[in-house]
């Protein structure tokens, strides 16, 4: 899943929906085919990968894991998986908001 600028989840669910459309992008960065999920279907999973790149994204993802937000709001917020797992792959532009926790570092 990778969430926008604004928290949508690839620009297709907005106040109201609940429904997530994944575009599959070839090389070219051509989309080719769409499948859509529901909340349900995305937070029935195990282990949910939001894959974030991008200085524009920090914000967001900042406001998503601080968590303060409605669905509505923040649509991202809407992926909490009920028995799994959301695990984060950030570049460090899309990190660089986020407060770090210097004893866990170790």
């Amino acid at each position: 899943v990778k969430p926008g600028d604004r928290g949508f989840l690839a620009a297709a669910l907005g106040a109201g929906m609940r429904a997530v459309t994944i575009s599959v992008s070839a090389k070219t960065g051509a989309p080719v085919d769409r499948v859509t999920l529901t909340y349900p279907a995305i937070n029935a999973a195990r282990i949910v990968l939001m894959l974030v790149t991008g200085a524009s994204k920090s914000p967001t993802v900042a406001r998503v894991v601080r968590g303060k937000e409605s669905i509505d709001q923040c649509p991202a917020r809407g992926v909490q998986p009920a028995q799994g797992e959301i695990c984060w792959v950030l570049d460090p532009p899309a990190a660089r908001e986020l407060e770090v926790d210097n004893e866990a570092k170790g």
